[in-house]
């Protein structure tokens, strides 16, 4: 399963806006490549040939998702040109949070896809009952100067590395599902705190975190390039903590992930 996030060029630090995320990329990827070469029948009938540095190469994405995601893409329409992270193309693919090297990667990439005059998008209800919709974009992508759709890098929130008591956590580890990487097992312990750090390595301004369970914050840090870390107090049963990393902004995408610490009862 692909998520797909979409942006577009905005007046902004980063140069892009979020449109919308976690859209799922349903169907085939199939791409149509057409050449831009121009050909004549010359006055002697023979066959003439004017090759063009570069063709043309169009596809159909499809994606599943809520109506306030499907009317989001639709105001979007208008700009023309969008960009889709996450999104498979042929036999390319650009980052999405369910790959397995996902936070190997700095910044995500994302292709440009141009909507043009003759573009038709479709927005089908699928289940009203379960706001589920259909979105269809018939897409024209930028190529690079070898052919190949071109990737755009555009801004994501990352953090370079997580640990829990003070151990590393490996984000193999997390399944990611709307919009959150979930810890796949639980962590029991007899402790009455856990230890929690973290470390950021990109450059983005304002950018803050923080660390609540059952909507009650714990911790928070302005951050900049660095390590953080804290305790976080636990109770005796479950602990279900969510750390965010956010901007007071929508023009990236926020991180989240959601960690459950088992306390065992004192035995005395």
């Amino acid at each position: 399963m692909r998520y797909i996030d979409v942006y577009r060029e905005y007046d902004s630090d980063s140069g892009f806006l979020l449109v919308t995320k976690d859209c799922i990329q349903t169907d085939k990827a199939d791409i149509s490549r057409q050449p831009n070469a121009k050909s004549f029948t010359m006055a002697d009938g023979s066959f003439c040939l004017y090759p063009s540095a570069m063709d043309s190469a169009a596809m159909t994405l499809s994606l599943e998702c809520s109506g306030s995601q499907a009317n989001a893409l639709a105001s979007a329409v208008r700009f023309g040109r969008l960009y889709f992270a996450g999104m498979r193309a042929g036999g390319l693919t650009s980052h999405s949070p369910t790959d397995a090297n996902y936070f190997s990667q700095i910044n995500d990439n994302a292709f440009v896809g141009y909507l043009t005059e003759n573009a038709t998008v479709r927005i089908l209800e699928i289940e009203a009952a379960a706001d589920l919709f259909s979105v269809r974009i018939p897409l024209k992508l930028l190529l690079d100067s070898y052919g190949k759709p071109k990737l755009q890098t555009v801004p994501v929130l990352k953090i370079s590395s997580l640990s829990l008591f003070g151990t590393a956590e490996n984000f193999s580890g997390y399944a990611y599902k709307k919009g959150i990487f979930y810890r796949k097992n639980v962590i029991f312990t007899s402790e009455t705190e856990a230890e929690i750090a973290f470390s950021y390595s990109g450059s983005v301004s304002g950018l803050k975190a923080a660390v609540f369970k059952n909507q009650q914050t714990f911790l928070n840090w302005d951050v900049s390039s660095g390590k953080y870390s804290g305790t976080l107090p636990l109770t005796v049963g479950e602990n279900c903590f969510t750390f965010q990393l956010y901007t007071a902004n929508s023009y990236y995408k926020h991180a989240y992930f959601q960690f459950v610490i088992y306390r065992n009862p004192s035995i005395s």
